[in-house]
């Protein structure tokens, strides 16, 4: 599992307030909260004067991951003119730039959920969550010729050869959907204390088994030689 960086997008949507249910809203006053609006009695005769003072917003995680045909992606232009789309396979002769939306409030784009607790939360601080961290799986998928390949070879171990890097295969890094198909997001840090810093620090070091030891090693003496508290 690895953490990656990936930027939160709201912009103002057209949905119907007779459809908010938990719906992310902006009021005049530039608050952010969420409202539900039942069809029948309680909200519904306020309907329109709801209207005139908050706005329906949905919320969008995107990431630097590589774009494939038929993902949902969004340009981030001037002015807040960003443009949301799916994109083809001229769209990636041409080289230009998006981001990919790998979560959004916003049910009808086939991508993964944002969940309930991050809405409240990213209406807790305001609005003020640039970035989080999201819960990526690395793993290897072996395509139809990986195995033919692995057959060839007379191996009896097929998804093992595969899954420790076929060389016929291909790695696939995505991120992690629970059973909901809500993707799993963290706070971005923007300052850590020294030991969250050497625990982060150390993990990275012992990704690599083999460079574990002897950096770490490294690591420990330039600790204890820069931090009078280690």
């Amino acid at each position: 599992m690895k953490y990656e960086k990936c930027k939160v997008i709201s912009l103002p949507t057209d949905k119907a307030i007779e459809t908010w249910n938990n719906q992310l809203v902006k009021g005049f006053t530039d608050e952010w909260a969420t409202l539900s609006t039942p069809t029948e009695g309680g909200l519904k005769p306020w309907a329109k004067l709801i209207e005139k003072f908050v706005k329906p917003y949905q919320l969008y995680i995107l990431s630097n991951d590589k774009l494939q045909v038929n993902d949902v992606v969004m340009s981030i232009g001037d002015y807040n003119k960003h443009l949301l789309f799916t994109i083809d396979e001229d769209f990636l002769k041409t080289g230009l730039t998006a981001y990919k939306v790998i979560a959004s409030t916003d049910r009808e784009i086939g991508v993964a959920a944002i969940s309930s607790k991050f809405v409240d939360e990213y209406c807790h601080k305001n609005g003020a969550i640039e970035f989080v961290q999201v819960e990526y799986v690395e793993d290897w998928r072996c395509s139809a010729d990986c195995i033919d390949k692995c057959i060839e070879a007379e191996s009896t171990m097929v998804e093992d050869i595969c899954d420790d890097g076929c060389v016929y295969g291909k790695e696939v890094v995505m991120p992690i959907e629970n059973a909901q198909h809500e993707i799993t997001v963290h706070p971005f840090k923007g300052s850590f204390e020294t030991n969250e810093v050497i625990i982060l620090i150390q993990r990275a070091l012992c990704e690599v088994p083999s460079t574990c030891e002897y950096e770490g090693s490294k690591l420990n003496t330039w600790l204890k030689d820069n931090l009078k508290e280690i």
